[in-house]
């Protein structure tokens, strides 16, 4: 540890909160510290599925303020809609993201290929070496 350690004051509630940080400094230190990106599960948000999500907790606070079965099949169809709707804006998002990187690919089909050829190169060599 880089730091400086301070000595500890014999009352227990500053003590571990010493040795508390100095443990979290080491740790951070030593293996690095990771920020977690807060992304939504779909690529592209819209409106209409924004709209959609609203109308189902609507539909499902209603169900639990009166749980009757009209309600519930009420929640239950909005609730089918959402999915319908986000599985269709996945499979969008999904075609998207591949279309992308086939052009990426065919744009630079030469450092691809070559790298791919080093590749089969290094596992041949490798897969020789250990004969």
């Amino acid at each position: 540890m880089k730091g400086k350690l301070t000595p500890l004051t014999g009352e227990i509630d500053t003590d571990r909160l010493k040795i508390k940080e100095a443990i979290t400094k080491a740790a951070e230190e030593s293996i690095g510290y990771k920020k977690w990106r807060n992304r939504k599960w779909l690529r592209t948000w819209n409106e209409e599925i924004q709209r959609a999500i609203e109308e189902k907790k609507a539909s499902y606070r209603k169900y639990l303020r009166n749980k009757t079965v009209d309600y519930c099949i009420e929640y239950k169809r909005h609730r089918a809609i959402v999915r319908k709707m986000t599985r269709s804006q996945r499979k969008d998002d999904w075609d998207k993201f591949v279309k992308a990187l086939e052009r990426d690919i065919t744009e630079h089909k030469d450092e691809v290929l070559k790298y791919l050829n080093s590749y089969k190169c290094k596992k041949e060599i490798k897969s020789k070496s250990t004969r």
